[in-house]
């Protein structure tokens, strides 16, 4: 143990300097102060700004509304609000200035503006002008001197045939039904004939040709000509593309 004070005096001074050094919370009350006094003048400034702005009245100047300050936003003595006292931006000319009203920039590209559409002579509303590229142009018509267009149109001839030629053995008039059956071969041959001519045997009907002749042969039985409608069956039988 130490005896001899001023050591024991020197230690406990050694030992406070330390612990003030370890304090993380040291100088907060300082930093306290000065913020209170940071605080107080601001509010004494806007204060003395607010006074100001009520005794002076509202100003004509646009650019008093402007002030930096909270005092100076604040309602007048009246109690109009700011944006009651504050003049339509479009008296000031909008951004570019002089007397044009500003454009209404955000639907534009769709076509419309503030001025509205003052052009009486363009009449309806046309914002991709295509009323100025005229009519339509006129529609290509068929070519009947076309192959592949004979062709089509007499396939459609030899079904008819077929069916008139069915409707009318359903009639009982056999006679019709077996001259409407052997027109329909004779133009079904004629059809195969023209597709050979202009090379579009890939185009060849053959369930078209197997109907035809099918209902020959049929018509054939119904007439009791039952050799000609055994060859004719015989023909549908021997022909391995059916």
């Amino acid at each position: 143990m130490l005896t001899n004070p001023y050591a024991r005096k020197g230690l406990r001074d050694k030992k406070k300097q330390e612990k003030e050094e370890d304090d993380i919370y040291s100088g907060y009350e300082e930093l306290a102060a000065t913020t209170a006094d940071i605080i107080a003048s601001t509010v004494a400034a806007s204060a003395a700004g607010q006074e100001t702005y009520t005794n002076n009245g509202a100003s004509n100047n646009f650019g008093d509304f402007l002030a930096p300050t909270a005092g100076a936003r604040a309602a007048p003595a009246g109690g109009a609000l700011m944006s009651q006292m504050r003049p339509p931006t479009q008296q000031f000319g909008g951004a570019t200035g002089g007397d044009a009203p500003r454009p209404m920039t955000s639907v534009k590209g769709a076509g419309y503006t503030s001025h509205g559409n003052r052009d009486k002579a363009k009449g309806v509303f046309d914002p991709l002008q295509q009323a100025a590229q005229g009519p339509a142009q006129p529609l290509i018509s068929k070519s009947t001197d076309n192959p592949e267009f004979q062709a089509k149109e007499m396939e459609k001839v030899v079904n008819r045939l077929i069916e008139e030629s069915a409707i009318a053995n359903v009639d009982g008039d056999l006679t019709l039904a077996l001259d409407k059956a052997k027109e329909a071969a004779k133009k079904e041959r004629a059809l195969c004939k023209l597709r050979e001519k202009h090379s579009l045997q890939d185009q060849m009907n053959f369930d078209l040709t197997y109907a035809v002749c099918f209902n020959l042969a049929n018509q054939y039985a119904s007439n009791s000509m039952y050799t000609e409608a055994l060859n004719t069956y015989s023909i549908i039988v021997k022909n391995k593309q059916y």
